[in-house]
């Protein structure tokens, strides 16, 4: 398996959407460049969905949809969840799918993934093979408006001397509806360019039922490393009961050192703030493969010092640092940055942020430059310099490291919602 990122597992920036920078992390979420990579939008554009509209409801109506196909089956109602199929060429095999009810929307890479070997796996039970081989031939992460979706392509073989000699193509689509995650699997002689296009219809169609949430901004980002686009950001910010801010931040990537491999790195964030933007407390958990790497906690205490409990990899920690004053959010570094947008603060800023690493761990100091359209920001720490551009609102639309020999762009892909105007 190629090596885990152990790190750096946590490193707050100035913005809503976060440029990782978790240690070996650099060199293990990349990918050959070799490997094919697909543009969604112009596959819908291109191959037109045929048959006739289909119904289909998943998860006991927690998504709805109707989209053009052949024929759509329904399997399985299992505990983990639907199992149907959808056949949108007539004459090929159909993709079989599966809507996941106990599966968090966090892991969403360790399920694209799983995914693969569980077909592969039945594949080889299906031809009675005694071993496959498998080699990475694409992989695409794109999105459908608010749905990110990633695709990976398989070439399959088998080597046993005794087997009949076997090859295919195998393609697994694992996209995000609401908090609902659906993943596809289709292993035929078709084009499966045509099955793409069906599923970006039943997305696009897709209702979901309605989420207890008060979620006012929403934003979805596609992080590409030396070009090559290795995972996504989903992002909410949402009122509590409380009045206070709660921020989420949910992000699945990929590493692949040799073609027979495909590994997940999946992170949840999240943040509880005040309506000023001062931090109350945040968790930070990291998975490699559904496996979880660790899992932070920071609060602050009735003395006013800062407390970090949790795990990484094989070791605790229980942390306590002083601050010289609150602490600033993600949402309260957006507000502050629209200010200075508008001219209301001065240009040049710093904050605490906590930084974690293995050997050392503290609050460190972040420096801000403020630009008419953009801004700057370089940690004490470790030096690294981030250039983010914000729309008038203060959030970013697009993050890129300066002067690092890997490149990370991060880009916002889609929206909803606004930020408050006060503060």
């Amino acid at each position: 398996m190629p090596s885990t990122p152990l790190k750096c597992t946590r490193l707050v920036l100035v913005a809503l959407l976060i440029i990782s920078s978790h240690g070996r992390a650099a060199e293990s979420n990349t990918v050959k460049d070799e490997v094919a990579t697909w543009s969604i939008s112009q596959i819908a554009r291109d191959y037109p969905s045929k048959g006739t509209r289909q119904s289909l409801s998943m998860l006991d109506g927690a998504v709805s949809t109707s989209f053009v196909a052949e024929r759509v089956t329904n399997l399985s109602v299992t505990e983990e969840g639907d199992v149907f199929e959808v056949l949108f060429d007539k004459g090929d095999t159909p993709a079989r799918c599966s809507a996941y009810r106990n599966v968090s929307e966090v892991l969403s890479g360790t399920l694209l993934v799983g995914h693969s070997e569980i077909t592969i796996a039945r594949i080889a039970d299906d031809f009675e093979l005694e071993s496959v081989e498998k080699e990475l031939l694409g992989l695409t992460v794109d999105h459908i408006n608010a749905s990110p979706v990633m695709i990976v392509h398989w070439d399959l073989a088998t080597s046993s001397p005794t087997a009949t000699p076997f090859e295919g193509d195998l393609f697994v689509v694992v996209t995000t509806v609401g908090s609902t995650n659906i993943a596809c699997a289709y292993f035929g002689d078709g084009d499966f360019r045509g099955f793409l296009a069906v599923l970006v219809n039943l997305v696009d169609n897709a209702k979901v039922q309605q989420e207890r949430t008060q979620a006012f901004f929403e934003d979805l980002a596609i992080t590409k490393v030396d070009g090559k686009a290795v995972g996504f950001t989903k992002a909410t910010f949402s009122y509590r009961e409380d009045g206070n801010i709660s921020w989420e931040s949910k992000t699945a990537s990929f590493y692949s050192h040799e073609s027979a491999s495909l590994g997940a790195w999946d992170t949840s964030r999240k943040e509880t703030s005040t309506p000023d933007g001062d931090l109350i407390s945040s968790s930070d958990s990291s998975f490699i493969n559904g496996s979880p790497l660790g899992i932070l906690i920071m609060k602050q205490s009735e003395t006013g010092n800062w407390e970090v409990d949790g795990f990484f990899g094989d070791e605790n920690y229980e942390l306590v640092f002083e601050s010289k004053g609150p602490l600033q959010s993600q949402y309260g570094i957006i507000a502050t940055a629209r200010k200075g947008l508008a001219g209301n603060v001065a240009k040049n800023m710093n904050f605490e942020q906590f930084l974690f690493f293995e050997d050392s761990s503290d609050l460190t100091n972040v420096s801000i430059e403020l630009f008419p359209d953009s801004l700057t920001a370089t940690m004490e720490t470790n030096s690294r310099l981030t250039a983010v551009d914000l729309a008038p609102d203060g959030t970013p639309t697009r993050m890129r490291s300066i002067g690092e020999e890997i490149e990370r762009e991060t880009t916002r892909v889609w929206s909803s919602g606004e930020m408050p105007e006060h503060h």
